[in-house]
């Protein structure tokens, strides 16, 4: 998974390097604590995320995909 641009003030890309089967996937974003802001379901490897509402700080985002689950992180300044 890679995710650009990191920082970022308004929106991030995630792209899903993967070779496995991709139908549809879970995304979940988390803030420094462990509390979820959003989950959202998303049916292909690019996607854009609106990140404008969230405050500065490191957050979590995750991805699980027919059961495999990613993890990684991300920063948003303003």
């Amino acid at each position: 998974m890679s995710i650009y641009p990191n920082p970022a003030a308004n929106n991030i890309t995630l792209v899903l390097n993967t070779d496995e089967t991709f139908k549809e996937a879970t995304v979940e974003l988390f803030d420094i604590s462990g509390r979820k802001i959003s989950s959202e379901k998303i049916a292909k490897k690019l996607v854009n995320i609106d990140v404008s509402p969230l405050v500065n700080g490191m957050y979590y985002i995750t991805i699980e995909n027919n059961g495999e689950k990613y993890m990684d992180k991300f920063i948003v300044t303003k």
